[in-house]
């Protein structure tokens, strides 16, 4: 007897440790993204922090393929905080230079990555938007609500402020994925509305541009159709979900190669957390030689794989 309902995805395994790969989203992105990281891809996520709706996702896309830094007229000051509307609070300080330096490195960290990018992952998590002075923003850094107007996006209005990527980067394949977790700030069905807006927004994307989804919010919906497989606040997805639905990306986009290299990966990163009670031993210095040996032929097969070895 079948205790759920699998979804069936068809394999595209491009993705190896050769790869370079952008991502932007929520912070399911991010979830997916440090786990890719630990596995030794060579990643850069939100170079200007987490993103929710699809408005703020492109117009990120298109200030990091610009590659223009910010200035100070895009700052803002609110409770002693230097802050801008593109960008996440962990971009804001008190120091006004040190916000833009921050902003500006990982602006350019972005720009070189998504020149010689093969994989750009995006994951939308909310069709609904806050605009001020009617341009949507990425964060409200805790102003007064009174100050933005919150609506749906239309359909239209997501595939309108879609960008082409052809003329920056023509090798560039892109994933799109919708985030698993829900939004019940105004309803169930609002959030389904905002869920559906989402879904049918990315298969006019898929279609017209040829890229590729994953379903990572229909795996939660029917494969994983329970509450165990929730955090504390039934709303975000359970570590365990996470995990099971980065095996089912690792199995449809990694190459058996990376597949194994990734398990390697792992293994050798957890050799090297390992504190020894003796570290003078000759047991234990044949164990540091032999790491040595397999980090060396890892890295010499894939240099953009970095361990932190100092520390053994």
């Amino acid at each position: 007897m079948n205790f759920t309902t699998p979804v069936n995805i068809k394999p595209n395994k491009t993705i190896d440790h050769n790869s370079r790969i952008v991502m932007l989203g929520s912070c399911f992105a991010e979830n997916i993204g440090k786990k890719l990281i630990d596995c030794g891809f060579n990643v850069v996520m939100n170079p200007m922090g987490i993103l929710y709706n699809p408005i703020s996702i492109f117009s990120t896309l298109s200030r990091i393929i610009e590659g223009r830094e910010f200035t100070e007229n895009e700052l803002f000051q609110h409770n002693g905080l230097w802050a801008s509307f593109m960008h996440h609070g962990s971009f804001s300080h008190s120091d006004k230079s040190e916000a833009l330096r921050l902003m500006n490195e990982k602006l350019h960290e972005g720009h070189k990555q998504l020149k010689n990018a093969t994989h750009l992952i995006i994951t939308f998590g909310s069709a609904e938007v806050y605009e001020h002075n009617g341009l949507v923003v990425s964060n409200c850094h805790k102003l007064p609500s009174r100050e933005f107007t919150h609506r749906l996006l239309s359909i239209d209005e997501i595939i309108t402020s879609s960008i082409s990527l052809s003329s920056l980067n023509p090798q560039l394949s892109t994933i799109f994925t919708i985030s698993p977790m829900r939004y019940l700030g105004n309803g169930a069905h609002h959030g389904q509305i905002n869920k559906a807006t989402l879904l049918l927004a990315t298969e006019q994307l898929c279609q017209t541009t040829g890229a590729k989804y994953f379903p990572s919010y229909e795996i939660m919906m029917d494969e994983l159709r329970d509450y165990r497989y929730y955090a504390a606040d039934m709303i975000h997805p359970s570590e365990i979900a996470v995990e099971y639905i980065f095996e089912r990306f690792t199995a449809t986009y990694l190459t058996e190669e990376a597949i194994r290299t990734a398990e390697e990966v792992l293994k050798i990163k957890k050799s090297l957390s390992h504190r020894p009670l003796h570290p003078d031993s000759d047991e234990y210095i044949k164990f540091k030689k032999k790491l040595s040996q397999q980090i060396d032929a890892i890295v010499k097969k894939y240099p953009d794989i970095k361990f932190l070895t100092q520390s053994y």
